[in-house]
């Protein structure tokens, strides 16, 4: 299995993680990646990176090189809005069971499954074929690192 398969798994377990969590009006006291605030400073590290005039704001050439370089990184990977347009049926901007149930069956489709298989031959400690909250953050804990190590 490749890293772009593996990127684009992360990318739907956090984005429906994310959107879990929102839905159940849950995550007051954690930030949008789902982690308790403070633990992972996403912003200052964003800032750190691309705020070359050290001003404390992204000017818009500096959101212009943020956003090509997401953009590379993501590659051929649909964006949350991409994947909002095609499988948020009724259109209220979050995706419901039925419609994540569709995004599952769709990625599956896609790439057979495979990489579904592996996730939870690492992270599904119970067994029971599904990941619960605490096998999802041990999860998003250890691609963070990961991308960490990488200067990503």
């Amino acid at each position: 299995m490749n890293a772009r398969t593996w990127k684009v798994a992360g990318w739907i377990m956090a984005l429906t993680g994310a959107l879990t969590l929102a839905h159940a009006g849950q995550g007051q006291d954690k930030n949008r990646g789902g982690h308790p605030k403070g633990k992972y400073s996403g912003r200052e590290e964003m800032l750190k990176r691309y705020d070359t005039d050290g001003d404390g704001q992204l000017s818009e050439a500096e959101r212009e090189k943020l956003r090509s370089d997401r953009a590379a990184r993501r590659g051929k990977h649909p964006s949350r809005k991409e994947i909002m347009q095609r499988f948020d049926a009724d259109g209220d901007g979050q995706l419901n069971e039925q419609e994540r149930a569709a995004l599952r069956a769709g990625m599956k489709k896609r790439h057979g499954g495979e990489r579904r298989e592996k996730m939870l031959r690492k992270y599904d400690a119970d067994g029971d074929g599904e990941l619960n909250a605490e096998e999802m953050e041990n999860m998003r804990d250890d691609l963070y690192e990961r991308r960490k190590a990488h200067g990503k």
